[in-house]
């Protein structure tokens, strides 16, 4: 009996571990989808970034000349109330 009652116990830790070998299989082909998904989107990503350089360089030039647009109306509202008080 104590071998029937070993052959079993040996027969349910085989089944385990098939289960188990089963398991890392589909963990394994997961993890190389998403090291795929990643290896592609981390490219996408890179390629967003440069095309949208000169994007910003533009963005930052008219915020330049945004700044100088209400540097100069600002004198000029300055200068015609000064005009008007003065005159």
């Amino acid at each position: 009996m104590n071998l029937e009652l070993l052959t079993v116990q040996l027969q349910m830790v085989l089944t385990q571990l098939t289960e188990v070998k089963v398991l890392q299989a589909r963990n394994n082909a997961s993890l190389d989808e998403h090291m795929r998904r990643t290896a592609a989107l981390e490219t996408h990503l890179e390629n967003i970034r440069t095309e949208l350089s000169p994007l910003k360089a533009h963005v930052a030039a008219w915020a330049g000349v945004s700044k100088a647009l209400i540097v100069i109306v600002a004198i000029t509202t300055i200068v015609g109330s000064l005009a008007k008080v003065l005159l």
